[in-house]
């Protein structure tokens, strides 16, 4: 079976995002989705909201933030109740004109696919990243300190395509590991090691790769160029992302525009503006 998995713990604004997110899956297909949540996740969500998840799966006591969010990202595949899942961060909408399914198609030949920057050729050295991202640690040092040869890829966390298979197992094996014991001076998101620099030191370990060098499913703003387009000139993405600490006039419209069409759709009610995360989480307010 396949599906999509969120997370929304912790606070919540990220119930209130993974409730929007996911209507907007549902107006676009009708596709199981997941939520890995505690009740200050969807304390503010009505039953009919609540509804949009085929299951929510209780999340372990953790620490509080990102910190107990990025540990639940290095356990994918141990809560998704799915055999190939998509994850996907919450601070995202699903594009109208495409379908989910579509993306599973990816998974055809692989077990294993994520949106990257592009990647660091270690042998080489040549940079083959789009400079729009971070490695989260000095490539240098990883390749020292790890001992790696080949491309190290630029990863980002917010799209994720996975399979259930023990090469997938081993892989998050790998990277949490990695997150426990960096061994390289890293930096950290709201006091957490990322998912994403513990994949990229995991995918070269394990000899796996995204299926395309700099794979973009997801339109944001803040990696492509500041600017938030209309709505209609996004058709060539899966999905819009409205990460980042600041939500612009032009985000918040874009978002309005998007959430609203698929709260109407679906028969919701659309009770949750986008929101700049800076003004409710205080582990976002020093970066």
């Amino acid at each position: 079976m396949k599906g999509i998995l969120l997370i929304a713990t912790s606070h919540p604004y990220y119930g209130r995002l993974a409730a929007n997110l996911a209507m907007s899956i549902k107006a676009a297909e009708d596709i199981p989705i997941a939520v890995i949540a505690d009740e200050a996740g969807l304390r503010h969500l009505s039953e009919s909201e609540r509804a949009l998840f085929a299951e929510i799966i209780p999340a372990p006591v953790l620490p509080n933030g990102l910190v107990g969010i990025n540990q639940l990202r290095m356990n994918l595949p141990k809560y998704s109740p799915f055999k190939e899942t998509l994850s996907l961060d919450v601070d995202m909408l699903w594009h109208p004109k495409r379908k989910p399914s579509e993306a599973f198609e990816l998974l055809s030949d692989r077990d294993f696919t994520i949106v990257n920057e592009g990647y660091i050729d270690l042998d080489t050295g040549e940079d083959h990243t789009s400079k729009r991202y971070s490695h989260w640690a000095d490539p240098t040092a990883i390749k020292e300190a790890f001992g790696l040869t080949g491309r190290l890829y630029q990863t980002r966390g917010e799209f994720i395509l996975f399979r259930k298979s023990p090469q997938v197992t081993q892989l998050y094996k790998t990277a949490r590991a990695i997150q426990k014991k960096p061994g390289v001076d890293v930096q950290t998101l709201g006091d957490s090691v990322t998912d994403e620099f513990a994949l990229n030191i995991a995918l070269n370990k394990q000899g796996m790769e995204p299926h395309v060098s700099k794979w973009q499913p997801a339109y944001w703003s803040a990696i492509h160029g500041g600017l938030m387009p209309p709505v209609y000139k996004l058709d060539g993405y899966f999905a819009v992302s409205f990460g980042g600490n600041h939500a612009g006039r032009e985000e918040r419209k874009a978002y309005d525009i998007i959430a609203g069409a698929a709260a109407y759709k679906t028969g919701l009610k659309y009770r949750f503006p986008l929101q700049s995360k800076r003004n409710y989480l205080t582990e976002r307010r020093s970066s």
